[in-house]
């Protein structure tokens, strides 16, 4: 009797051991699943967060490069836009005639000083002008020099009543004159072609030279830059009468 509870104490004693050994076994398999999970995390993370690393610098170049290309659509257009601006004044260009009539299309270069207007043109090295005054008398403009009248071109002209053109290609040595002949000072008369109208309020004198005349009185002109300009008018036939309105300015001649 007392061998049999022994017995049975042992066997009880055997299962709860096997029990324990069961217990643990399972928490040592639970532990490293876990650990094998963490650290399948832990792999899963570091391989993103390179590609995310690399994503990053590609998507910012690609919206760089977006933007400058934006950027550089926008200034050609700007740009095509300016060159058909500048353009668009010689689409209409009629054929230049010394006739003492400013047509439309004549002279794509018009710049005003008053009541004075002053017209250019640039055809194969030759400069085109056209003078236009409320005046009967003459009509100046001058190229170039300095204060006042100093060391200036001139070209200065008047129309008769019968529709008789004088003009003269002058050089004023002095601020205030006086302007004579190129001739006078050993140059030429550089003036190519000319004519004029006087309906007795407005008087017109269109004349031609070229750019570079060779003489040294004479002002070379070159399109594209910025150049000094004197202007006046009086009111009686002759050249050298005192002015009724006088002024100076810049102007830009293309051609």
């Amino acid at each position: 009797m007392d061998s049999g509870v022994e017995m049975r104490k042992g066997m009880v004693l055997l299962t709860v051991i096997l029990i324990t050994i069961v217990l643990a076994s399972g928490c040592i398999g639970e532990e490293q699943h876990s650990g094998s999970s963490t650290q399948t995390a832990a792999q899963t993370t570091l391989e993103k967060t390179p590609q995310t690393t690399e994503t990053s610098p590609e998507t910012t170049s690609a919206a760089t490069t977006t933007t400058t290309i934006a950027k550089s659509s926008t200034t050609t257009t700007s740009t095509s836009t300016t060159q058909q601006s500048s353009s668009s004044k010689y689409e209409n260009i009629i054929p230049w005639k010394p006739d003492g009539v400013i047509s439309p299309g004549e002279y794509p270069e018009n710049t005003t000083f008053g009541e004075f207007h002053l017209y250019l043109r640039v055809d194969n090295g030759t400069l085109m002008v056209g003078m236009e005054a409320p005046t009967s008398g003459w009509v100046a403009v001058g190229f170039g020099g300095s204060r006042g009248m100093k060391d200036t071109d001139i070209v200065i002209a008047y129309v008769l009543p019968n529709g008789t053109v004088m003009i003269r290609d002058d050089y004023s040595t002095g601020f205030a004159g006086p302007h004579n002949p190129d001739e006078l000072y050993g140059g030429g008369n550089d003036i190519i072609a000319y004519g004029g109208s006087d309906d007795g309020e407005h008087t017109i004198v269109e004349f031609s030279r070229k750019l570079d005349t060779g003489d040294r009185y004479d002002y070379k002109i070159v399109p594209g830059e910025r150049m000094r300009i004197i202007w006046a008018y009086g009111a009686v036939d002759d050249f050298l009468s005192d002015h009724v309105e006088a002024g100076s300015g810049t102007v830009v001649v293309n051609g």
